[in-house]
């Protein structure tokens, strides 16, 4: 019966918003909103959120900060590392309060969070104090929930536009990291933060130099303020190198050292972004790829990449589409 109610009512209905804000709530105190004693992390946007989730819990390992990871493909407390077998980018709050408790009773420091638009819109990280937020870019998605890409960038706005607003910690400062190129930069912008830091391939504070492509490595410079340091990023892609980006900028306002954050990043494996660019090897005679690109611009940026890197020969596409969200992009 509450489940025939509960496809009758449109999921931006505000009742149905109401009911998710009160189980955000309650998972909240029901934890006693552990987040208070983590520096939390927050990433979001359309595109690489999860490797850059996972490139900056690496990070973080390599600095000895222990932290707490959620994302779409993992789930991490410490060392012990279990698969996100829901594939939610956010679970329910109650799931993410409980492994931010645990995350506190095994001393993490640090929490790297994972967060999509649904999220936001529907409350589930409700009563989460974070304390840096990252942009990777947005695009065409899940207007089939938000109804137009004006809504869906005001979701994804939602965020930055409470980051003062969040319970500070002792010590920890607001901070915001955008993406320079992102033709959306000036909107995420415009919103307050005690510092901000920008990246991108030419614009932005921390920017990549002296590109070389290869099917399963990208080489560059990564570029800050008077410095500039070598990187083998052992994923394939541009679109790779801007989440590389992304989670260096983010180290860099952790005061993790440039040394640590390059040979974090050039110890990146299959297990750290598992499903993204991974590659199969079984003895087949052709090249076979696993990616998680689902909108227009990723699947986009994919191609391209396998283009550039893997030259000649046809490229066969298979893409798999489920039930009746956002039928658009298809």
């Amino acid at each position: 019966m509450f489940s025939s109610l509960k496809n009758k009512i449109a999921p931006d209905n505000p009742m149905r918003l109401f009911y998710h804000k009160i189980k955000a709530i309650l998972a909240c105190f029901l934890y006693a909103c552990p987040s208070r004693d983590l520096v939390v992390i927050g990433i979001t946007g359309t595109n690489g959120k999860t490797t850059t989730a996972n490139l900056i819990s690496q990070i973080l390992d390599a600095d000895k900060k222990k932290n707490c990871l959620i994302s779409t493909t993992k789930l991490k407390v410490g060392e012990k590392v279990q698969e996100n077998l829901s594939k939610m980018t956010s679970p329910s709050p109650f799931f993410i309060q409980k492994l931010l408790h645990r995350a506190k009773q095994e001393e993490c420091r640090y929490a790297v969070v994972e967060v999509s638009s649904h999220a936001i819109s529907q409350h589930r990280i409700w009563g989460i104090n974070f304390d840096l937020l990252v942009f990777t870019n947005i695009s065409h998605d899940h207007l089939d929930y938000h109804g137009s890409f004006s809504a869906y960038r005001k979701a994804k706005g939602e965020i930055f536009r409470g980051l003062l607003f969040f319970e500070r910690k002792e010590g920890v400062k607001k901070i915001a990291v955008l993406n320079r190129e992102d033709k959306k930069f000036d909107f995420f912008n415009s919103f307050p933060a005690d510092e901000k830091i920008t990246f991108g391939i030419r614009k932005g504070e921390v920017q990549a130099k002296d590109i070389e492509l290869a099917s399963k490595l990208s080489t560059f410079s990564l570029k800050i303020p008077n410095q500039k340091i070598n990187i083998k990023l052992p994923l394939p892609g541009i679109f790779n190198i801007k989440n590389a980006l992304a989670a260096a900028a983010t180290a860099m306002k952790l005061n993790i050292p440039l040394e640590k954050i390059k040979s974090s990043l050039e110890k990146t494996n299959a297990e750290t972004t598992p499903g993204r660019m991974e590659f199969l090897e079984m003895g087949q005679k052709f090249t076979c790829l696993i990616d998680f690109a689902h909108t227009p611009e990723a699947l986009e940026e994919v191609l391209l990449s396998i283009r550039k890197t893997l030259h000649g020969g046809k490229i066969w596409l298979v893409f798999g589409c489920t039930g009746n969200r956002d039928q658009s992009k298809r």
